[in-house]
């Protein structure tokens, strides 16, 4: 990644970090925060949910995607300070 992408995609980060804090909905008591509304009752737009939900897949995705990388490729990079020890820790596989 170069410093333009790097910049790009920063940018996009708080970009869509303010929006997001401008369209919620400020509650300021627990009734409100739980219901999913503002203090006056209004209740969340339509965009700013699809946009929440879109962001917390993208999340799930890359945390699956890091596990699954992780579980395949992870003990090819163990210590080999590690390796004796890695036995009572992980599966035999891995400290081949």
């Amino acid at each position: 990644m170069n410093i333009t992408e790097a910049t790009l995609f920063w940018g996009f980060l708080l970009d869509y970090g303010v929006i997001m804090y401008v369209l919620s909905p400020k509650s300021r008591n627990p009734e409100s925060f739980y219901k999913g509304t503002d203090d006056h009752g209004n209740s969340v737009g339509q965009w700013s949910l699809t946009a929440s939900i879109f962001i917390s897949w993208i999340f799930a995705k890359s945390v699956t995607n890091a596990a699954n990388l992780g579980a395949a490729y992870g003990h090819r990079f163990l210590p080999t300070l590690f390796r004796p020890l890695c036995s009572c820790f992980f599966s035999a596989r891995c400290c081949l």
